[in-house]
């Protein structure tokens, strides 16, 4: 085995272990505080704060204990080089912009999942901003920018630009283990990757996916404050929206909307690439060989165990359901 097709491997490798790991965390967390709650060590964390734990043990500590077996350092993965005030701009616009298109994807994914996402983080709109920012914004950023975009990108270097953005972009989906969340989660993988590969910096990707997520977050605490102000409940004037929009002239707005943000990200995207182009041709690159396969056994591996865990498994358990829920007709 060629080393650049071992560098592939291994960042396939650590994304199989990364998915198993993602079915044995939940369980011993739990486990381990139903032993100290039987020890009478009763450990009531504010759910926000538990996202932030969640965020370190699913992903930083994984990658920890990974890099020391493989007598690895994290600073050989996550590329540094100063991102500068120009960059900076780019990424923040074409994060704004990407907003419309993100939620068209989740409306349109709403009619094939629920969307367990919103309804939990509209649930913890009762916690003050700041912590679900630092919850959902900030941690997310940080522990999975480092994993995908740091070590992953950095292992799956040999392969051409688009094979390693899709690749990436498909375990970055997977790895949310939500199928609601594939669609774009997948879209932004791919954009990540080529920010972080232009610009020669992780910090790219990290304030892209934090401008992404804080706005998300924000929209609910102003829609949770409008809801404070107005004389209709939340509900009912999130009703008469959707009712207003599916007016023509609402479509249209919409639609609207939608392409012109799009272009505009796509513009700015464009004007970003080019701007950072120097960076590519200044900075010595791996070789890329066609040798490295895009499909090993630990991709196909990754997603026939996705594919079991979120769309088989809960098939299969609500059919389980409906059979030992079912009562016999009296007679």
């Amino acid at each position: 085995m060629t080393p650049e097709s071992r560098s592939v491997r291994d960042g396939n490798v650590f994304m199989l272990l990364l998915v198993f790991w993602f079915m044995v965390f939940p369980a011993a967390w739990v486990l381990a505080l139903r032993g100290l709650a039987a020890a009478g060590i009763v450990i009531d964390v504010p759910a926000p704060w538990m996202m932030v734990a969640m965020q370190l043990g699913f992903f930083l500590l994984p990658l920890v204990v990974w890099l020391f077996i493989k007598r690895d350092s994290l600073r050989n993965h996550l590329p540094n080089m100063p991102l500068g005030g120009v960059n900076f701009v780019y990424i923040f616009f074409i994060s704004i912009l990407l907003q419309p298109m993100m939620m068209a994807v989740v409306l349109l994914t709403n009619f094939i999942f629920p969307n367990n996402v919103a309804e939990l983080i509209g649930g913890l709109a009762h916690y003050p901003w700041w912590l679900m920012i630092l919850a959902v914004a900030v941690m997310p950023a940080v522990c999975e920018e480092i994993v995908f975009r740091g070590y992953i990108q950095s292992k799956h270097r040999h392969m051409s630009l688009k094979k390693m953005a899709v690749l990436n972009g498909l375990f970055f989906a997977i790895i949310h283990m939500n199928p609601h969340q594939f669609f774009y989660a997948f879209i932004l993988g791919i954009i990540f990757v080529y920010m972080v590969h232009y610009t020669k910096s992780i910090w790219s990707a990290v304030i892209s996916h934090f401008v992404i997520n804080a706005s998300q977050v924000s929209l609910v605490y102003f829609a949770a404050f409008l809801e404070s102000i107005i004389e209709q409940p939340y509900e009912e004037a999130e009703a008469l929206a959707q009712q207003a929009a599916m007016d023509v002239a609402g479509v249209v707005f919409l639609v609207v909307t939608l392409l012109a943000c799009t272009a505009g990200a796509v513009m700015l995207f464009r004007l970003f690439i080019a701007h950072n182009k120097s960076r590519v041709e200044n900075e010595e690159m791996p070789e890329v060989t066609s040798k490295v396969r895009f499909f090993d056994g630990y991709v196909i591996a990754v997603i026939v165990l996705y594919l079991l865990l979120t769309i088989v498994l809960p098939m299969v358990m609500e059919m389980l359901y409906g059979v030992l829920s079912y009562a016999p007709p009296a007679f």
